[in-house]
């Protein structure tokens, strides 16, 4: 079994768009820290993951882009959020 190493510290920004007129999810990550850095290139020269937790800035205005988007929205009946 291949080994996965995770960093707490690797965290991604998603992003709420489109490409091609479809609803797309950018994931952007940025990191200063030389041993994210190396660890993420040996891992692309050796076609291994890397893990990255994605976190939103603001949920509740994420939330409504989601709805925008038509990526989630509210069920009618239960109230609840669903992924179309």
């Amino acid at each position: 079994m291949e080994e996965i190493i995770i960093h707490t510290k690797l965290k991604s920004q998603i992003h709420i768009t489109e490409n091609n007129n479809l609803p797309a999810i950018k994931l952007i990550v940025t990191t200063t820290d030389p041993s994210i850095i190396k660890e993420i290139i040996t891992n692309t020269f050796n076609k291994k993951p890397i893990l990255i937790q994605p976190e939103f800035r603001d949920p509740i205005i994420a939330l409504g882009a989601l709805i925008n988007k038509g990526i989630m929205a509210r069920d009618k009946e239960t109230g609840e959020l669903i992924f179309l």
